[in-house]
């Protein structure tokens, strides 16, 4: 992929590369949902596990305004802890889908 022109997996991070990816992912979301067309369910894999503290806590802060939206994720603590209060979460375990304690 190429950004203005420059090989992003040449030139940008991992944490970058995956920023770049949610951006466009977003926007791909938004043009979907325009017009009165059912605003899309946006499903995303370990999207924060690349990315440091501040892009994790904006990525979320976009998210969170898009209605819909499923993160899957190995690693809680990945998830900004400051809006972990605002979200619902639940984890796999033996087999069973179950809610997470809520943050305190």
């Amino acid at each position: 992929m190429t950004l203005r022109g420059v090989d992003v997996a040449a030139h940008a991070s991992r944490g970058q590369q995956r920023t770049i990816i949610l951006a466009l992912k977003l926007a791909e979301r938004d043009l979907l949902g325009e017009n009165d067309a059912p605003t899309p369910i946006v499903l995303l894999d370990d999207v924060f596990s690349e990315l440091d503290p501040d892009r994790s806590a904006r990525a979320l802060d976009l998210l969170l305004d898009r209605g819909q939206v499923l993160v899957t994720t190995a690693d809680e603590g990945a998830l900004p802890a400051a809006r972990r209060r605002g979200v619902p979460v639940w984890q796999v375990g033996d087999g069973s889908l179950s809610r997470a304690p809520r943050v305190a």
